[in-house]
């Protein structure tokens, strides 16, 4: 399946993936990684097409079109991926990788204005709400989480008991 995790540490926190497709999105996802990089375990993939050569030291991955492939490495091997493109093509890269939001990592979409930072994939469980502020407070984005109990402030219902199960 290609949702399937690859990597046992999928799921530890912090191993973030960002990927850009286009020259503006390049340049905010190397802001971003250098951003997040202090507090995550960031890797940066970035369409060959927009490598920084002239910058020392570019520890982006490049990566060749299509995207897809990438995406589907990402989706099994990160805990959290934020995407520099827009959500139509976000939701169309993910769909055969969606499994459930118990397993599947938090994902945030980015506009290429770098306007909007949508909370996409496993809001709540996976961290993508939180993910979608903290992106949206590093670029100067407005975050865009669509979920009933943030729109209502209330608590959701699969993170009860959530603090106290692990211990």
């Amino acid at each position: 399946m290609v949702g399937e995790s690859t990597d046992p540490e999928r799921t530890a926190p912090g191993r973030t993936a960002i990927i850009a497709l286009t020259r503006n999105g390049a340049r905010m996802a190397r802001a971003l990684a250098g951003s997040l990089n202090r507090d995550r375990d960031v890797t940066l993939f970035l369409d060959r097409r927009f490598l920084d050569e002239s910058e020392e030291g570019d520890a982006a991955e490049p990566f060749d079109l299509p995207v897809r492939p990438v995406v589907e490495r990402a989706f099994a091997e990160y805990s959290s991926l934020v995407l520099f493109l827009s959500a139509g093509a976000s939701i169309r890269l993910l769909a055969p990788c969606l499994e459930s939001k118990q397993v599947d990592p938090a994902v945030v979409c980015v506009d290429d204005a770098g306007s909007f930072c949508v909370s996409l994939v496993s809001g709540h469980v996976g961290g993508a709400d939180r993910l979608a502020q903290e992106v949206a407070r590093h670029l100067g984005a407005t975050p865009v989480v669509t979920s009933a109990s943030h729109a209502s402030g209330t608590l959701a219902v699969d993170l009860l008991g959530a603090n106290s199960a692990g211990g």
